[in-house]
Formats: C-alpha cells, structure tokens, sequence
C-alpha cells in the first residue's frame, strides 16, 4: 500500500520550498485571459495535444529481456501485460497513455500512483491530475508529493509511489509548461479568432457610422440606432438593402480583412502554435506548404525528429518507476513504432526486396510486418550470389567462400 499520511501530521512541509506545475492564468500583451482550459478552445492548439496524445496512445508498448547482445519478448510478466494492455482496471492502455502524454504536452507534467500487489510488485498506475500535485520536502530532504483535488483532506504520497513522466525541463525536475511561455502568440491567436467572430457578428464590417444633417435628439438618436441594428446587424441581415431618408449618410471606416492581412495572420498563428508543440504543420492541417511529394517525408521526420524524444522521456521514467525490483534488471519496455515509419506501397515492397536478397529477413519476416499469413518453407534466408570473374575464357561465377 501507498504511504499516505495527513498533513497535520506533517506540518515541518509547510515550511519547505513547493513546487507546483499548474498554470495561473494570465493577460497576455493582447488583453486575452490565456489559460490552459483557454489555450485548448484554440483548434490549433487542441489539434497539437490531439495529435501527439493520439499517436503515442495508439502506439503498442511492448515489453523485453535483455539477453546478452540479443532481446526476447517478454510475455509471462504481469506488469508486461499491464502496461501493454491495461495499465488500470477502468482504462485500457489507449485511454492510459494518450491521457499521460495529453497533460505532458498541455501542462508539461503527468503523474500516477503506483498500486502493488503483496509481493511489491507493481500491478496497476493509477492517473493523477497533475492540477492537484505539489511537491514538497522535508528539513531532511525527504521529497513528498501532496495531492489535493478540493474534495477531500490533502493526501501525502512518498515520491517513490508517484510515477512523474515530464516534457522538456530546465531543472530536471519540472517539465516546462508550453503555455505559460508562449502566452503572447497564443493570445495573439485567440484575438485573431475573437476579431473574426465580431467581424461576422457585427456585418462582416470594421464599424461605420451614419452622418446626418443636423442635429438629433436624444429619442430620436436611439431610435435610429435601434432601427439601423435590427434591420443590417448580423450575418444573417448582412447586405440586405438599406433605406436612409433626410439627408443621412453611410460612411464606413476601418480597413477591410484584406488590407489587414487578416486571413495571412490566422495562418501564420496555426504555424506558430505548431512550431511550439515541434509539430509540421501539415499534421493539424495547415496544409499550405505541403505536397505529395514532401508531405511522407514530413511525416517520417516528426515521428524521428519529433515524437521519438517524447517517447524514450515517457519509455525510461516507465522502466525505471515499474521495473524496481532487484531482478528486473533486464527487463525494460519499449514503444514500437514501425506502423508511423511506413513509406507508400512500393517503397516498402522495395526495401522488403533487397532486404529478402541481402539476407536480412525472410520472405515470411517480410509477410507478417505488412499483416499476411506466412507461407511454409518461408522462414529459410538467402543470400544472392552473383559475383563472377572476368577471365579469358569467359564469366567463371565465384564459390561463396571466394567472394572477397
């Protein structure tokens, strides 16, 4: 079980540095309230955490022992099947990971409570919101975690029953939250998206005035506002046709969406967002600067460029937290990522080719990565031998053993 305490018992935390990795909100420098709960009504910055949180929750995490130079699959190992499978007993292993990597890309740290069987053994991870935790220490140094979700008396956990998975740190320690550093371009993103919305709601125009000859009176000042806003406010009133009687004058004001490179500006804050999560853009769908060509290339350079260093954060914290025993030395998981790595049909069929001919796999190796029943006779390996000497009296093919 767990060390939980109150923390009346241990009061001496009170008086020690805490760290905690939620974000107060703030004004960014165009007067909008950014916030995590904010950043995500954003689609760019929604697409970027559903993206990455997808991928890596789709991916299988498959567990091995170390064997000398070589590695087997490990499958008669609980926690194998636990983290592949079913890390808790409400969640499969999608819902699991893709939650974890969710609040590491929005607020830059995940966490999990470790449930042991008797033996000690990890059997399950139960999530933790990381809104909740804050880090703590003791005179000593002991380090605590205290969780706190506002529905009941703060809990203590010792910090070897909390799995801590963390984004890109300075300290080591606390990942860094993507939000809190970048509230200038995503609030400048959501003023962009605020303009749009009052652009359409108020007529699709930057504003205007009526001039009229003279001067109104109070009543009849607000009657014709009320009269010009009931019949052209709104996109659903926008160019119907308008009637000014006694010398009154439309004049609008403003610039137009256009001259104000407002349609440019949207764009280049979904690339902004995208380069802040290191994603292309292509994959949150700014597909502007992709192509049919480059658009496979981009894809296979974020999961090596991008999602790779995601991943062996998320691999090594998992290894080093569940398998602590002292015989789990060999033992270690690993996310598979090959289905990511595909190239089109041809590409892969080519590369299974010459792989098949160099040796490096068999043609039923080859059958089972793209999902087909392998064949009899079809695990042999061959090698081409085609090497042969130039002599005079003609092409004599070399033995095996004569190949330099």
């Amino acid at each position: 079980m767990p060390l939980i305490r109150s923390l009346l018992e241990r009061r001496a935390l009170d008086t020690y540095g805490a760290t905690n990795t939620s974000l107060p909100y703030g004004r960014s420098p165009s007067d909008v309230l950014v916030g995590n709960d904010q950043a995500l009504s954003l689609p760019a910055v929604w697409a970027c955490i559903r993206v990455v949180s997808d991928d890596i929750g789709s991916l299988p995490l498959l567990t091995y022992r170390r064997n000398g130079k070589d590695r087997e699959r490990v499958g008669d190992d609980r926690r194998a099947a636990m983290l592949h499978s079913q890390p808790h007993p409400d969640l499969t292993a999608v819902e699991f990971w893709s939650s974890r990597a969710a609040w590491i890309e929005l607020e830059g740290n995940a966490y999990a409570l470790k449930q042991r069987d008797r033996g000690g053994r990890v059997m399950s991870l139960l999530p933790l919101s990381p809104r909740c935790m804050v880090r703590r220490r003791d005179a000593d140094g002991t380090a605590w975690w205290v969780y706190d979700d506002g529905h009941r008396a703060p809990l203590l956990f010792a910090r070897e029953e909390v799995v801590h998975w963390r984004g890109p740190s300075l300290d080591g320690v606390n990942g860094l939250n993507p939000i809190s550093y970048h509230r200038l371009t995503i609030g400048a993103a959501h003023a962009a998206d605020e303009y749009g919305r009052r652009l359409w709601e108020n007529d699709a125009r930057p504003g205007g005035y009526l001039e009229v000859p003279g001067s109104l009176s109070d009543e009849a000042f607000d009657r014709l506002r009320a009269r010009w806003d009931a019949g052209h406010r709104g996109v659903a009133r926008a160019h119907t046709m308008a009637i000014l009687e006694g010398g009154v004058k439309w004049n609008e004001v403003g610039i137009t969406p256009e001259d104000s490179q407002f349609l440019a500006t949207r764009r280049y804050g979904v690339e902004e967002i995208a380069r802040i999560w290191r994603l292309p853009p292509h994959k949150i769908g700014a597909l502007d600067h992709a192509t049919f060509s480059n658009i496979e290339h981009q894809g296979i350079d974020y999961v090596t460029g991008s999602l790779r260093a995601r991943l062996v954060r998320i691999e090594q914290r998992t290894n080093i937290e569940v398998y602590d025993g002292p015989n789990d030395g060999p033992l270690y998981s690993e996310f598979l990522v090959d289905g990511l790595l595909r190239g089109d049909i041809t590409a892969r069929y080519n590369a299974y080719s010459k792989a098949i001919q160099s040796g490096f796999m068999s043609p039923n190796d080859a059958a089972r990565l793209e999902n087909f029943t392998p064949v009899d006779g079809g695990d042999a390996r061959y090698i081409q031998m085609n090497m042969a000497e130039i002599t005079p009296e003609g092409l004599v093919p070399l033995a095996p053993r004569e190949v330099p």
